[in-house]
């Protein structure tokens, strides 16, 4: 399955189809469960559904084109590929611009509820945006291995 070659790991491109759902949804479920323990939503339930309603919004309006993207382009690839080819190098740059920019607003004066609610309507976008690698996955499951 992965071999070294001049001091890079290469994969094959099955894996790197398996891999990005996996990354945005274990993602999207620490921030999610970061988001549960940090608010006592019961306490703001009209805070936990605007939390939702835009990290669907985010989800549909900006990730959704990007997972597509990037769907796309794996399906160019064959033989051995770089693994870190499993995003191209824009989205992790904004990885990396997310990671940051989540590290400051832990460490922010905000009120734990509005941290709360930007941690959530992150970790939904994720979470909605990673269907759509998963169900590409199925579909490309479902044509290989047929009941």
């Amino acid at each position: 399955m992965t071999e070294r070659k001049r001091g890079f790991l290469l994969v094959n491109p099955e894996l790197l189809v398996v891999l990005a759902p996996l990354l945005w949804t274990l993602a999207g479920v620490k921030l999610a469960l970061r988001a549960y323990f940090a608010v006592e939503w019961f306490a703001h339930p009209l805070l936990l559904l605007c939390a939702f309603l835009v990290g669907l919004a985010k989800s549909l309006v900006v990730l959704d084109r990007l997972v597509q993207k990037n769907v796309k382009r794996l399906d160019t690839y064959s033989g051995k590929v770089f693994i870190g080819c499993v995003f191209p190098a824009r989205t992790w740059c904004i990885i990396g611009a997310m990671i940051l920019l989540g590290r400051l607003l832990r460490y922010s004066s905000l009120a734990t509820e509005i941290q709360g609610f930007i941690t959530l309507a992150v970790a939904v976008g994720l979470l909605m945006a990673s269907r759509l690698y998963w169900y590409r996955l199925g579909r490309r499951h479902s044509r290989c291995c047929p009941d």
